[in-house]
């Protein structure tokens, strides 16, 4: 996971460093809230634009990778329209997945003091998001299936085969108990779950 603002002066170096063959191509990059207000409130030290950037900089450099974000909300004084910029830029930018949390204080925070926002439009907020991103996660999912490639086998699956990721870290489950962890596998995606995609090796 790495903060924007902790990339912006390094971009060049982060992409060069992903292109090594030995690097998952996974972006976790937490935006927190796509509203410029809702940002500065938070105390935030990079802008909804710098994000951007850096996604759009990325893709144009590895057309698969995989995208991870965090958002928080219910922050206080996020109004209506800061939440809808939020469900926009999750409708744009299609992050595979997205760690949703509703505020809650912290002691010694700045925003200890603030005024919260009431409980339940908190959790009708979360809930909407939550609805939206299955919708672009099963979506993604959906066009996975077909996809051949190679694949690293890292372990035995908790149930049955071996789990294994794609080269940007979307993990495949593949039921062959002929399966050697630490090597690689040209496999076929054949399905997908709410967690993980299902995949055969191609003969």
């Amino acid at each position: 996971m790495m903060y924007p603002f902790s990339i912006i002066s390094i971009l060049d170096d982060i992409v060069e460093a992903f292109s090594n063959k030995k690097i998952y191509k996974l972006l976790h990059i937490p935006i927190q809230s796509a509203s410029v207000d809702v940002l500065k409130c938070m105390n935030r030290f990079y802008s909804i634009k710098d994000v951007d950037n850096i996604i759009t900089r990325f893709r144009s450099e590895f057309d698969d990778i995989t995208l991870f974000t965090d958002i928080i909300v219910g922050f206080p004084g996020e109004e209506d329209k800061d939440f809808k910029k939020t469900v926009e830029w999750v409708r744009e930018y299609r992050p595979d997945k997205v760690n949703i949390s509703r505020y809650t204080p912290r002691p010694y925070t700045k925003a200890w003091g603030y005024r919260n926002i009431d409980s339940r439009i908190t959790v009708n907020r979360s809930n909407k998001l939550h609805r939206v991103c299955d919708e672009i996660k099963f979506e993604s999912k959906k066009h996975m299936i077909g996809w051949k490639g190679m694949v690293f086998v890292s372990k035995e699956a908790k149930f049955e085969g071996f789990m294994a990721r794609t080269d940007s870290y979307k993990p495949v489950i593949i039921k062959d108990d002929n399966l050697l962890p630490g090597q690689m596998y040209e496999v076929e995606i054949t399905g997908a779950t709410a967690g993980y995609f299902l995949g055969q090796v191609v003969v």
